[in-house]
């Protein structure tokens, strides 16, 4: 996660500011109507505004068809 210092400020991360017609335009309490680039200065970081990114959880393939028993390999050498 970023750290407050690394995020930008806008409209879209603000305390003040609430996403109206499907995130193209914020309402702010303090300014109005908003574009989400655009900050003011009366910009207060909402950290529950971030939106995080779930990561997958990677799938492995079973060892079964991989695993060589020692038995195995005498019989092969033979």
């Amino acid at each position: 996660m970023k750290k407050r210092n690394d995020l930008e400020e806008s409209c879209a991360l603000c305390e003040y500011s609430q996403e109206i017609f499907g995130g193209d335009y914020y309402i702010c309490k303090k300014k109005g109507v908003m574009e989400p680039g655009a900050v003011c200065r009366a910009f207060c970081f909402d950290p529950l505004k971030i939106k995080v990114s779930v990561r997958k959880i990677p799938t492995f393939k079973p060892l079964g068809d991989l695993l060589v028993s020692p038995d195995s390999k005498k019989e092969e050498a033979k």
